[in-house]
C-alpha cells in the first residue's frame, strides 16, 4: 500500500494532542461536577448518564478524523504496469560563443540574445529531445540529446565568451559535430541541427558541412543574430566597464557583420529554412511548428505504474462512524437498537440529518469514481501535449472542463495547448479562469503565461503587467524576472524609437514648413523675374518689330531700286533690239539695192567677177557690225582694239588673196 500525498499523514499527530485535551477537559468536568454539590447527590441527578458512551462517542470522534485524513491522503492499493513509448525529433542547438556574438545591435548583446531565444525554442519542443553544441574557433559537445530539459536549462548558465579559449567562427565544425550527436538516434525520428550564429565563419566550409548534412537526411536551421550593416566588438574589463572597441593590425575598428548568404545557403542545401532574429521571437514559433510536423520516432520506452484508488474504503467508515456518533445516545438504559430508531423516527431533525448524512455518502462515492475518470482523461491530455498533438490534447481537456473544481489544472492546461496553437486570445481568458484556484503555483504559472501570451501578441505592457503579478506571487520565479527585464529593455527600447520618431517627424515638419517658407520666397522672387523677363520680353518685342519694320522698309527700297534697274536694264535691252533689228531692215535695203545694180551690169568676165567675189569676201560680217555698233556706244578703246584686230585679220585673208 501507497499514499498519493503521504505528508498529510503528518497530520494524524494531532489526535495524541487531542487525546491529552480530552483527558485534561474530562477532569476538570468531573471536577466542577463534585464541586456543584455532595458526590452522593450528584451521583443521584448524573444516574442516567452513561460514561461508557460518553468515551465511545470521543473514540468515534477521533476515528472518524483519522479516517476523513486517510481518504485525504489517497490510499492505493494494487497495481499495474503499463508502456509508454515517448515519440518526437532530435535536435541539436548550435549556438555561437565567439567575440563577435558579444556585439551590441542587440541589447544586451547577440549572445544574450541567443541564449534568451534558445529558453524559448526548449519551451516549445516539449516531449522532442534536445542537445547542445557550443562553438567558436572550435566547437564541443556541451549537452547530449535529451528529453530533460530542466537539466538542459541548466547548461545556458555557462555559455558565455569565454567557455572556448579559441577563437573564430567555425560554423562547418559545428555542423559536423551536430551530424555525429544525431547518429546515436533512432533512425525513423527525424533529425534537425538548429543554429543560432552572426554566420561569419573562418575557413570550415559549412555549405560542405551542410551538404553532407543533407546527404543524411538531416535539415538545418539558421537563424541570424546581428545587423547587416555591422557592429563594433566592444572590449570591457573585469568590472564590465568599456575599455573601447577590437581593432586590427592597422589600428581600425572591426565591425562585425551578418554573413545571411552563407546562413540562408546552408539552410537550402539541407532542406531547412534561414530566418532573421527579430524582437518578438517570431521565427521560433515557425520553426519549432515545422519541427512539429516532421515525422516522429520512438525516443524513449517508459514502464508507468498505475495504483487503483483505495480512499472510499477510509471515506466510508468515517461516513458509518459519523452516523453511529449521530445515532448513540449518552444515557443508561436506552435500547442500543431500538430505542434509538424510535427516536430517530419520531425526531423530524434526526431524520433531516440522516437524510443529509446519507446524500453526502451517495455523492462522495460518485464523485470518487467521476474523478476517476477525469484524472484519466487529464493524464491522456498530458501525453498527447509530451507528443506535441496540442489539438488532441485540447480535446481531451475540455471533455472535462466543467467537472469538479477539485481538478484545478484544466483550465491551464487548455490555456498551454491554445498557446501552442495559437490560439491566443482564448489561451488568454483560459489562464485567467485558472489565476482564480486556491493553488498558489497555478496562480503563479497562470500569469506567467499570461505574461508569455500577451508578448506573443505583440501587447509588451500587458505582458509586463502580467510579469509583475507572478513575481508577487512567486517573487523566486526566475523566469518571469528574467522575461520581465527583457519586456522592460524592449518597451524602454520602443519609447525610445518612437521618441526619435516624434522628433524625426517634428524636424521633418519643421524642414517642409521651412522648405514652405523658402519656396514660397522662391514663387515671389520667380514671379517678380517673370515680371522682369515679360517687361524686357516686351521691350525686345517692341525693338524687334521696330527693327523689322525698318528692315522691311530698307528691302522695300532695295526692291524698288532693283526694280527701277532691272527696268532700265530691261529697256536698254529693247532699245538695243530695237536697233539691231533696224541694223538689219537696212543692211537688207542695201543688199537688195546692190543685187539690182549687179543685175543692170550683167554677166561680167571671170577677173570681173573674181574682184566681185574678193569684194564679198572682204566685206564686213553683219556680227562685227553689230559689235562695232556696240561698241562705239560703250567705249572708244574697244573701238580701236576692234579696229586692230580686224586689221590683223583682213591681212591674213590680203595674204591669202595674194598667193591665191
Amino acid at each position: 500500500m501507497r499514499f498519493y500525498s503521504p505528508t498529510l499523514l503528518n497530520i494524524l499527530w494531532l489526535i495524541p494532542v487531542f487525546i491529552l485535551v480530552y483527558v485534561r477537559s474530562n477532569k476538570l468536568r468531573r471536577r466542577k461536577l463534585y464541586n456543584f454539590g455532595e458526590n452522593i447527590l450528584v451521583d443521584d441527578l448524573s444516574a442516567s448518564h452513561s460514561e461508557t458512551k460518553y468515551r465511545l462517542r470521543k473514540i468515534l470522534q477521533f476515528g472518524i478524523f483519522s479516517m476523513l485524513v486517510l481518504a485525504l491522503a489517497r490510499p492505493q492499493i494494487g497495481a499495474k504496469m503499463e508502456k509508454i513509448k515517448q515519440t518526437g525529433v532530435d535536435v541539436v542547438v548550435a549556438i555561437d560563443t565567439s567575440r563577435s556574438m558579444l556585439a551590441e545591435d542587440f541589447k544586451p548583446n547577440r549572445l544574450q540574445k541567443a541564449k534568451r531565444s534558445l529558453i524559448s525554442f526548449i519551451k516549445l519542443l516539449q516531449g522532442n529531445r534536445i542537445g547542445l553544441v557550443a562553438f567558436a574557433g572550435d566547437a564541443f559537445e556541451l549537452c547530449p540529446l535529451t528529453l530533460d530539459h530542466a537539466s538542459l536549462r541548466m547548461y545556458l548558465d555557462i555559455l558565455d565568451d569565454q567557455l572556448i579559449p579559441l577563437q573564430g567562427t567555425a560554423l562547418g565544425d559545428a555542423v559536423e559535430t551536430g551530424m555525429k550527436m544525431l547518429k546515436t538516434g533512432p533512425k525513423k525520428a527525424s533529425k534537425v541541427i538548429f543554429v543560432l550564429t552572426d554566420g561569419e565563419d573562418h575557413g570550415t566550409n559549412p555549405i560542405e558541412a551542410a551538404k553532407k548534412a543533407a546527404g543524411e537526411n538531416i535539415k538545418i536551421y539558421t537563424v541570424g543574430i546581428g545587423s547587416r550593416k555591422g557592429e563594433p566588438i566592444p572590449i570591457r574589463d573585469e568590472n564590465g566597464k568599456m575599455k573601447g572597441y577590437k581593432k586590427d593590425i592597422e589600428g581600425a575598428v572591426v565591425l562585425s557583420k551578418l554573413d545571411e548568404k552563407t546562413l540562408a545557403e546552408m539552410a537550402n542545401v539541407s532542406g531547412g529554412k534561414y530566418y532573421h532574429a527579430t524582437a518578438d521571437e517570431m521565427e521560433l514559433d515557425r520553426i519549432a511548428a515545422e519541427i512539429q510536423g516532421l515525422e516522429k520516432g520512438d525516443l524513449e520506452e517508459k514502464f508507468l505504474m498505475h495504483y487503483e484508488e483505495r480512499f472510499i474504503i477510509p471515506l466510508s467508515i468515517a461516513v458509518i462512524a459519523f452516523i453511529i456518533l449521530i445515532l448513540l445516545g449518552d444515557r443508561k438504559g436506552v435500547p442500543q437498537y431500538l430505542l434509538p430508531l424510535v427516536r430517530i423516527f419520531r425526531s423530524g431533525k434526526s431524520q433531516k440529518n440522516i437524510l443529509i448524512v446519507i446524500f453526502a455518502f451517495n455523492v462522495m462515492i460518485f464523485s470518487s469514481g467521476f474523478q476517476g475518470k477525469v484524472r484519466k482523461s487529464v493524464q491522456k491530455g498530458n501525453e498527447l501535449f509530451a507528443e506535441g498533438k496540442y489539438k488532441e490534447a485540447l480535446s481531451e481537456y475540455k471533455s472535462v472542463q466543467d467537472n469538479p473544481k477539485e481538478i484545478q489544472t484544466i483550465d491551464f492546461n487548455i490555456g498551454d495547448a491554445e498557446y501552442m496553437l495559437g490560439e491566443f486570445d482564448s489561451a488568454i481568458s483560459a489562464f485567467q479562469r485558472s489565476s482564480f484556484e486556491s493553488d498558489p503555483e497555478i496562480v503563479s504559472k497562470s500569469l506567467y503565461n499570461s505574461g508569455n501570451t500577451y508578448y506573443k501578441k505583440g501587447d509588451k505592457e500587458r505582458a509586463k503587467e502580467f510579469y509583475i503579478k507572478a513575481l508577487v506571487k512567486n517573487p523566486d520565479d526566475i523566469d518571469a524576472k528574467y522575461n520581465l527585464e527583457v519586456v522592460t529593455q524592449q518597451i524602454k527600447q520602443q519609447q525610445q524609437q518612437q521618441k526619435q520618431e516624434n522628433k524625426k517627424h517634428e524636424e521633418n515638419q519643421d524642414k517642409k514648413e521651412q522648405q514652405k517658407e523658402k519656396d514660397q520666397q522662391q514663387d515671389s522672387k520667380e514671379n517678380k523675374k517673370d515680371k522682369d523677363r515679360q517687361q524686357d520680353k516686351d521691350t525686345n518685342k517692341e525693338e524687334q518689330q521696330e527693327k523689322k519694320e525698318k528692315k522691311d522698309n530698307k528691302e522695300e527700297k532695295q526692291d524698288q531700286q532693283k526694280n527701277m534697274q532691272e527696268k532700265e536694264s530691261q529697256d536698254k535691252e529693247d532699245n538695243k533690239q530695237q536697233e539691231d533689228e533696224e541694223k538689219k531692215d537696212q543692211q537688207q535695203k542695201e543688199q537688195e539695192k546692190r543685187d539690182e545694180e549687179e543685175k543692170q551690169e550683167g554677166k561680167k568676165d571671170k577677173n570681173t567677177a573674181q574682184q566681185g567675189k574678193e569684194r564679198n569676201e572682204n566685206k564686213m560680217p553683219e556680227e562685227d557690225v553689230e559689235r562695232l555698233l556696240d561698241a562705239l556706244k560703250d567705249d572708244e578703246q574697244d573701238l580701236k582694239w576692234y579696229f586692230k584686230n580686224l586689221h590683223k585679220k583682213d591681212g591674213n585673208k590680203s595674204k591669202q588673196k595674194k598667193d591665191w
